[in-house]
């Protein structure tokens, strides 16, 4: 597999960029007056000014992970529908084995017409095997940060469209850490087991953990990847030449904090899922939590009035390297297979027109690539996301943009297998070599 010269710095911008503007503000450099590219400020904010809503019809279908989109099919295709109503969109979401799902279906002739993957590498198979549409000419230029577009290319060309940006961190319970009279957040490793002994003096479980779901455990793992290597490009270069492992000094330090994580997640860690792991958070029955701003949705089920924020996880006794993840998130991808491309871009220029990004932010209150000045009222998770970035904390991007395809479900399984005993960490870093290996080949 040849190289693939992607920077992981880009992915930095692309945080500077969304998380400067979250109250809707334009960058200075970015504003439709200092581009030439742009059209006027009028024109741009319309939901579409070439489409005639009432001649784009049909029904489309949309692959996703994103749980809230598929929750609220119904109120999405209403809202749509005020623009195109013609056009109906059917949300089919995958949490589990995702990865293998989408590549089943984009293997056979059940292709969907808009599904959602990561950019930059993870992309490039589907578009060597010529499996998504170009969408360099459809005018995105026009509604997305141009940043942000940079995670959907490849040797110049527009292939996946973000619509959305998302962080990864230490979620928190704030009443609890109060309770126990934890006064300084935590950004050392020492720090955080001492914030771990004062929760359990007052006899709150200090971690809640998620790891029945094999999308939670890879999620956890990447806080073994980004943060503690750092050049993820030369890795993943050197994966590919045979020269490297997952395996590296800091990475398995890490595995000393999962272990020590784990071990303070109550009795049955593995027989807790994504939704059980938000409930005992905002309920207070657990202190902490490592999940993403996604989350919030699930923990209003349980207290609409929880006191929840997410701070950078301690990965060393460096308190200048405590990380969060942020990255483009729902990249959208258009099949090359679909018999309605036309209606397939109009829905994904919907999302991010002005109105589509303002109704989306409502759902799932993360902010939205849309250069369009969206009004988005953000989630605590990602308020606080947002605020740890402009403070100039340190934050990276998600680790599965510099994975060999198949890798993710992989590492799901195998940090289920070495919590349970069934492996060793020796076999977890060998198989995912091993994995590697046969991928490249």
């Amino acid at each position: 597999m040849k190289k693939l010269m992607v920077f992981s710095v880009i992915a930095i911008m692309l945080l500077t960029t969304l998380f400067g503007c979250t109250k809707s503000e334009t960058p200075k450099s970015q504003t439709p007056e200092n581009t030439q590219e742009r059209v006027a400020q009028d024109q741009t904010e319309k939901t579409d000014s070439n489409d005639n809503g009432k001649e784009i019809s049909g029904t489309i279908t949309y692959l996703t992970s994103q749980p809230l989109y598929a929750k609220n099919s119904d109120s999405i295709n209403t809202e749509l529908q005020k623009v195109y109503p013609n056009l109906d969109v059917r949300i089919e979401h995958i949490s589990d084995n995702y990865e293998a799902v989408l590549k089943t279906k984009m293997a056979s002739s059940n292709a969907p017409d808009i599904f959602c993957w990561q950019g930059y590498l993870a992309m490039a198979p589907f578009v060597e095997d010529n499996k998504v549409a170009d969408l360099s000419n459809e005018g995105f230029d026009k509604i997305v940060f141009p940043n942000f577009l940079e995670s959907g290319k490849k040797d110049g060309k527009q292939y996946g469209i973000p619509t959305m940006m998302q962080s990864l961190g230490l979620l928190y319970n704030k009443d609890v850490f109060e309770k126990a009279g934890i006064t300084e957040l935590p950004r050392t490793i020492s720090a955080l087991k001492e914030a771990v002994e004062k929760i359990k003096a007052i006899g709150v479980q200090p971690f809640t953990s998620g790891l029945k779901d094999q999308w939670v455990c890879y999620d956890l793992f990447w806080f073994a990847q980004t943060p503690v290597i750092d050049d993820m490009m030369g890795w993943y270069n050197a994966m590919n030449e045979g020269t490297a492992s997952f395996r590296t000094e800091r990475t398995e330090e890490m595995f000393k904090l999962f272990d020590f994580i784990y071990e303070n997640s109550g009795d049955k860690p593995l027989s807790s899922d994504f939704a059980e792991m938000c409930h005992q958070l905002a309920s207070g029955k657990a202190a902490m939590a490592i999940q993403g701003d996604w989350a919030y949705e699930e923990t209003q089920k349980i207290d609409p009035n929880a006191n929840l924020g997410m701070i950078g996880l301690p990965v060393s006794e460096d308190p200048t390297e405590a990380t969060i993840m942020a990255d483009s998130a729902e990249i959208l991808f258009v099949s090359e297979q679909s018999e309605n491309k036309v209606a397939a871009i109009a829905f994904i220029k919907w999302m991010l027109s002005k109105e589509g990004a303002e109704y989306l932010g409502s759902i799932n209150k993360t902010p939205s690539t849309s250069s369009l000045k969206p009004v988005i009222d953000l989630n605590p998770f990602a308020a606080d996301a947002s605020k740890w970035i402009n403070d100039g904390n340190k934050a990276v991007p998600f680790a599965w943009n510099f994975w060999a395809p198949g890798i993710m479900d992989v590492v799901g399984k195998n940090m289920q297998a070495y919590f349970s005993g069934s492996i060793t960490l020796d076999e977890f870093f060998q198989d995912l070599d091993d994995q590697w290996a046969k991928t490249v080949k």
